[in-house]
């Protein structure tokens, strides 16, 4: 529904920004079948978490009832961690995806 919403208001000339939800966003395969799924163009933008990750992370972790559900195999510092080094592209940086829809012409 919110997704929907998003992409109505978007349409409407709304600058709409969408943020990969962990650790759903580490399963590379999930977020390409929703981008193919919602059939509309997206394009990343990688933002620098490097200075912030610390606090991600403590944000994570305080929701301590869903860490063992979410994480089941690997601890949850290590599975962001790795991820946003991945995102980052460089070892000891750290970045997260946002997704934007390009700007609409029809208006």
């Amino acid at each position: 529904w919110i997704c929907a919403e998003g992409l109505a208001a978007h349409a409407r000339g709304a600058s709409i920004v969408w943020y990969e939800d962990a650790p759903y966003a580490v399963q590379y395969t999930l977020v390409q079948q929703r981008l193919d799924d919602l059939d509309e163009p997206f394009e990343p933008h990688i933002v620098s978490i490097t200075t912030t990750l610390d606090r991600k992370l403590a944000a994570i972790a305080a929701y301590e009832s869903q860490i063992g559900k979410l994480f089941r195999d690997r601890p949850m510092p290590e599975v962001m961690t790795d991820y946003a080094e991945t995102v980052a592209g460089t070892p000891g940086h750290y970045a997260e995806l946002l997704w934007m829809r390009p700007p609409t012409t029809d208006h």
